[in-house]
């Protein structure tokens, strides 16, 4: 071999092994949910002081320091009016910017016992972030802490939205996060997230910015979620509700303190059994008719309703009270003092914050396992990884359902798909995973390299005999494709008999007695019978949901034919006896189409019963039975 022939064999096996290199940096670096879901399952927060935090806006302008009025709308200094504001300030329309104002706010907050601003944040270099330095630096001098209320998500494509939060939540950490004055919690910068930003990426995709940020900094940070739920737990450090508006609007003070007394409990008891940061939002009044049409509204009742909800904050004893808010000037629920009330709100403040602040931490209650008898022990556990011994389980994206998180401390072999992956044999088949899991939401890619490419390559897996359990984090499986078309590919393409309620005229209910609902009807009390031959170790009756989202997507057997198969395995009557559908049934295509096609579908809410660790564990010892190995 000559010289140069050595060298150009040796510039190849260079290639090579840096191809392989990338290869498996390449698979190191691909995001698995189950494995940050069970890195999660450590995170445990018990100890956390007692803080009072008010969400804060720095976003508005005078024309005096910016030469333009900025948040504030026709003013009138005449008549002590606003166009874009309920109400008017006792100091009248100010400057964000204004260190004096910033000194008046952090001194009067200091004074009533707020320990930190929640400071609203749009973007690197935004109005609001421009501000962001003099926050800080004067509240250190005022012995105050501030965080930012993360509002958006920019992007459209998975890869977009992380890449882009975490390139602005790295900014915040970078730029203000080793401030003295930033919150922390053991250490951990602490970020809040909007309920807009939850919105606009998925759950998941908030897993990978989350491990992003995790991975960047080994100490980690702690973000806040805007809403309750135990898969939001499972992901985020802690949860808060930004406006709880909706407990209060057009009730009565008896019934809001009715109310918000059991709603608050509730709160602080998913976190406490999800040993996450807990937050009760507690607000002063709500009135954004002004600048909404009809617009919505929550009586103050001359400070009663501010008194009931600290109220009741404190006996539900959380770890952090937040106040909504100390200066949303548009929508009429700040206790900044006013024209209209003076400093009655500060006031109120400083007789409840002292009170909530006696004691330094919560009390938090280890909640036994006794409590919720249902969940799987390691027994259970390794009994059924031998029943799936040598079975590989497919995951379906978007993976965000409750079941994720069970999946993951079962330990089967479960592997995560990505939507190519579908159209790739070797990879999906009936033959090499014989049960695949919809884990997402309503929405699926129904077209990635040509039209409806995912539609036949599903339709495909079926017809080889698969199996696809459905258990997903929205009600209707299927609904919407990628365009956010409501497609119901479920029922109209795949053969899986889901009842929609025809909301928007929408096709996608069975004609027959049985449909599904937005809301149940009311006062007609409900029950899921359980099969006993399934569900062995699960209550016989468990009844149906009372609240949160009650969108009923029942199965039924109408569209099947006799030779197919259909069973019932939780059905739901009323005390009469009406049957109104199936939340969890088995269906086997032997005549219709697709022929082959198996199901195992459970209703999403079904996921939320304290006992659907068991429930999911016979589910799956079930459908074990119905697959060959």
């Amino acid at each position: 071999m000559s010289a140069q022939q050595k060298f150009l064999a040796g510039a190849i096996a260079l290639v090579v092994v840096y191809q392989v290199c990338l290869t498996a940096g390449a698979q190191e670096e691909k995001f698995s949910m189950l494995q940050f879901m069970a890195q999660r399952q450590n995170l445990r927060y018990v100890k956390v002081p007692h803080r009072v935090l008010a969400f804060y806006y720095p976003w508005y302008g005078s024309k005096e320091f910016h030469k333009r009025w900025v948040h504030w709308d026709r003013v009138d200094t005449q008549t002590k009016d606003i166009g874009s504001s309920t109400h008017y300030p006792a100091i009248g329309p100010y400057d964000s910017y204004d260190t004096g104002v910033i000194d008046y706010h952090f001194e009067l907050a200091k004074g009533c016992g707020i320990d930190g601003m929640i400071s609203s944040w749009w973007g690197i270099r935004s109005y609001e972030d421009r501000a962001m330095p003099v926050l800080l630096e004067r509240a250190k001098l005022k012995g105050i802490e501030m965080t930012v209320y993360f509002e958006t998500v920019r992007g459209n494509t998975t890869k977009e939205k992380v890449a882009n939060t975490v390139k602005d939540l790295s900014y915040i950490v970078d730029n203000y996060g080793s401030h003295p004055a930033f919150l922390k919690v053991e250490g951990r910068p602490v970020i809040f997230v909007y309920g807009r930003a939850m919105g606009q990426a998925s759950l998941s995709e908030w897993a990978r910015i989350i491990a992003e940020m995790n991975k960047k900094y080994p100490g980690g940070v702690c973000l806040i979620a805007d809403g309750f739920s135990s898969e939001i737990a499972k992901i985020f450090d802690g949860m808060h509700i930004y406006n709880s508006v909706g407990l209060a609007a057009g009730k009565k003070i008896e019934e809001i303190d009715r109310v918000t007394g059991s709603v608050f409990n509730g709160w602080v008891e998913l976190c406490r059994k999800e040993f996450r940061i807990c937050c009760v939002d507690i607000i002063p009044g709500y009135d954004d008719t002004k600048i909404r049409k009809p617009g919505l509204k929550a009586e103050r009742f001359e400070g009663e309703l501010y008194r009931t909800m600290w109220k009741n904050a404190i006996a539900s004893d959380p770890d952090w009270i937040l106040i909504t808010t100390w200066n949303e000037w548009h929508e009429g629920y700040e206790i900044e003092p006013s024209i209209e009330y003076g400093d009655s709100y500060i006031k109120i403040t400083s007789e409840f914050a002292p009170v909530f602040k006696k004691k330094p931490y919560a009390e938090v209650k280890i909640i036994e396992k006794q409590k919720y008898p249902a969940i799987m022990s390691d027994i259970t556990r390794k009994n059924l990884r031998e029943k799936f011994k040598g079975i590989k389980i497919g995951l379906l994206p978007d993976f965000q359902s409750k079941i994720v998180q069970w999946l993951a401390g079962c330990g089967l072999d479960v592997i995560e798909l990505e939507w190519q992956d579908l159209l790739d044999k070797n990879k999906f088949s009936a033959n090499t995973l014989p049960i695949v899991i919809y884990a997402g939401g309503e929405g699926y890619v129904q077209s990635l390299k040509a039209p409806g490419d995912i539609d036949e390559a599903i339709l495909g897996y079926l017809k080889e005999g698969g199996m696809i359990v459905i258990a997903s984090s929205q009600p209707f499986p299927f609904y919407y494709n990628e365009k956010g078309e409501p497609v119901v590919s479920a029922t109209k393409k795949f053969g899986l008999p889901v009842c929609g309620s025809g909301a928007f005229d929408r096709d996608d209910y069975i004609e027959g007695n049985v449909r599904g609902w937005e809301s149940p009807p009311k006062g007609i009390p409900m029950n899921f019978r359980m099969d006993r031959g399934v569900f062995k170790k699960v209550a016989e009756k468990i009844p149906f949901p009372s609240d949160g989202d009650l969108r009923w997507r029942p199965v039924i057997s109408k569209t099947l034919s006799g030779k197919d198969l259909y069973q019932g395995l939780a059905r739901l009557y009323d005390q009469e006896n009406i049957w109104f559908g199936d939340g969890i049934a088995y269906i086997e295509h032997k005549e219709t189409e697709p022929v082959g096609a198996k199901f195992l579908y459970i209703w999403f809410r079904m996921l939320d019963i304290d006992e659907y660790e068991m429930m999911l564990y016979e589910l799956f010892d079930f459908a074990r039975g119905k697959i060959k190995k």
